[in-house]
């Protein structure tokens, strides 16, 4: 008989290898390319593999998880897949470039999860990282986490800059007013 901690460890750690899984699949099979891409996507590639080695290894490696945190990072893994897919469908008919690419913007995205949150695929990439925080408790992994999402807020300031230089400028302007970065306004 597995014991729960096993099975709770085995849960968290399947559910992070499917996260990171996906999330590489999606940079193959989801974005277009478009224009050339910067360096910025290089560094975002390799920070990614690196930093779901780590906390592979963190996870697998972790003591006793307690039972709230790895309860706690289950959910917050679940709904990033979930919120990954939500993108996914709500860009399928017409696919949002890569990090980095230096086209132009032609269209701007304000359907699904959009209406809620600019950049809903950072988003779930950085919930993906602080599931590893709350599951483990280990405070290594908050260096990885920030780490990341100072990345992907820096992608995510390159992608507005993109906005402003387009015919797109004042809508975007106005969805930027009205709509959270990576976090819903609750307040409008």
């Amino acid at each position: 008989m597995i014991s729960q901690d096993a099975a709770l460890r085995l849960t968290v750690l399947t559910l992070a290898v499917l996260n990171y899984g996906t999330f590489a699949w999606g940079a193959f099979a989801v974005f277009a390319r478009k224009g050339r891409a910067g360096r910025g996507l290089s560094l975002i590639k390799a920070g990614a593999c690196v930093s779901a080695a780590v906390i592979l290894t963190a996870i697998f490696r972790a003591g006793t998880l307690s039972p709230a945190n790895a309860y706690t990072a289950i959910v917050i893994y679940a709904g990033t897949l979930s919120l990954f897919w939500w993108c996914v469908r709500t860009n399928r008919k017409v696919p949002l470039s890569l990090a980095y690419s230096d086209d132009t913007p032609k269209h701007l995205v304000q359907r699904g999860p959009y209406r809620f949150v600019r950049h809903p695929f950072y988003t779930a990439y950085i919930l993906a990282y602080l599931a590893a925080v709350v599951a483990t408790a280990n405070p290594w992994l908050w260096l990885v986490t920030v780490s990341m999402a100072a990345i992907y807020v820096h992608a995510a300031h390159v992608e507005e800059a993109k906005f402003t230089d387009s015919n797109l400028r004042s809508s975007y302007a106005r969805y930027r007013t009205e709509t959270g970065m990576f976090v819903p306004r609750l307040l409008r």
